[in-house]
């Protein structure tokens, strides 16, 4: 979803509220298929804007429970009440004129709406033509008697100043947010030029601990403001201030800048309350040297994304929502998807002698499991220059001996 919407000039951002618990029991497999499909439809039909993410307590937690409200807001085309009457319909999307111009099935959300309902919970929609959506829905989980031994703020930061220098009121709010729930005086400036005024006025004893300047602003964008920080105080440590750069983007824009400005730390939206104190505190605990925190997964997966581009994949799954769900998170990163109701089908497949770099298959299918496949495995020679995968429904160690050690 971060590389479509980096595509697109979208920001992707978290909101999480401090008051929720770090360690809950719950279906992270149902919420995470609910938060990526609702995500990644904001991404698609917001040309500019934002796509938030967030999450706050419903009701304080009660005893081992908590009620949680999470919501997917974008700044997208919006919809009319009648095309919110008909969204959660199968195969069917706001209008004809929608789908020739996004492309999708309009499955997603009939699946989404299911998938909400096994939780206990139930979708909701708040929309206006040209001014976005609001999906949101309400769920309870666990809270799990276990300590989170990691904790967000390992340094003390109580008391201490921080500038936030961003364009974008959401992500100015939020990034607030993430500070003051650590203790630290925040200080937002929507501009370049306002963070200069702002630094001017910092007294002498009361230095900014860090300045989060996002890259891409109007007018002054974030290296240029870290080039006149030094200009005019030397550097930044000469104020005391640990400058972070954050972006949108990937680093390969913002590398040679931030290398001649001496910037040591870069976040990548969305960037969450862990991964931007944890460069604070190595940056801050380990003087000189230089952290990334950029989400590590965006560099691999964008490897891995051109090596499988346009690459044929076989799905053997008998669920059909789960069926509709991979083929819409495989066919989103440009793989042709074939698919197969049980083993035998997957078998039968073969002689079509069309070429496979992936193929996928449930642990558990009807028919034949992928632990319980001799005919396959008597045509191996069809599988040299294929990759064979799980999709697990059992334990990954039982799965992986199984089939790696397959009849």
């Amino acid at each position: 979803i971060s590389l479509k919407a980096e595509e697109k000039g979208v920001e992707v951002m978290f909101s999480i509220a401090p008051e929720i618990p770090r360690m809950l029991v719950g279906d992270p497999l149902r919420l995470g298929q609910v938060l990526n499909n609702l995500a990644g439809n904001a991404v698609k039909f917001t040309r500019h804007g934002n796509v938030i993410i967030s999450v706050e307590a419903a009701s304080p937690a009660e005893q081992d429970t908590i009620a949680l409200t999470f919501k997917v807001t974008d700044t997208g085309i919006g919809m009319d009440a009648a095309q919110k009457e008909r969204i959660f319909a199968p195969f069917t999307q706001a209008d004809s004129s929608i789908t020739r111009k996004y492309g999708g099935t309009g499955l997603g959300l009939t699946i989404v709406k299911r998938l909400v309902e096994l939780m206990g919970g139930s979708l909701q929609v708040e929309s206006e033509p040209g001014k976005g959506s609001c999906f949101s829905f309400t769920v309870t989980a666990g809270v799990s008697s276990r300590r989170y031994e990691d904790s967000v703020c390992t340094a003390d930061f109580s008391g201490k100043r921080a500038l936030v220098v961003d364009d974008n009121e959401a992500s100015r709010t939020i990034l607030s947010t993430m500070l003051e729930s650590c203790g630290l005086r925040v200080t937002s400036a929507d501009s370049g030029e306002a963070a200069l005024a702002a630094m001017k006025q910092s007294p002498e004893d009361d230095p900014y601990l860090c300045i989060l300047l996002d890259y891409r602003m109007p007018g002054m964008n974030g290296i240029e403001t870290a080039r006149r920080i030094r200009e005019l105080y030397g550097s930044a440590a000469a104020k005391g201030s640990l400058i972070i750069m954050v972006t949108a983007y990937s680093r390969d824009a913002v590398s040679q800048g931030m290398k001649e400005q001496d910037i040591r730390a870069f976040l990548s939206k969305p960037i969450t309350p862990a991964s931007l104190f944890r460069a604070m505190n190595e940056v801050l605990l380990n003087k000189g040297i230089t952290v990334d925190v950029s989400t590590d997964a965006r560099t691999s997966v964008n490897v891995g994304l051109q090596y499988l581009s346009g690459a044929r994949v076989l799905v053997v799954e008998d669920n059909s929502i789960n069926q509709q769900i991979v083929t819409e998170l495989l066919e989103h990163i440009g793989l042709t998807v074939e698919l197969a109701g049980n083993g035998q089908e997957a078998v039968a497949w073969w002689p079509l002698q069309r070429r496979l770099t992936l193929y996928l298959w449930t642990c558990r299918c009807r028919s034949w499991t992928v632990m319980r496949r001799p005919a396959l495995y008597a045509r191996r020679d069809l599988l040299k220059s294929c990759l064979l995968s799980p999709l697990r429904h059992t334990p990954w160690p039982t799965s992986a001996s199984a089939v790696l050690h397959p009849g």
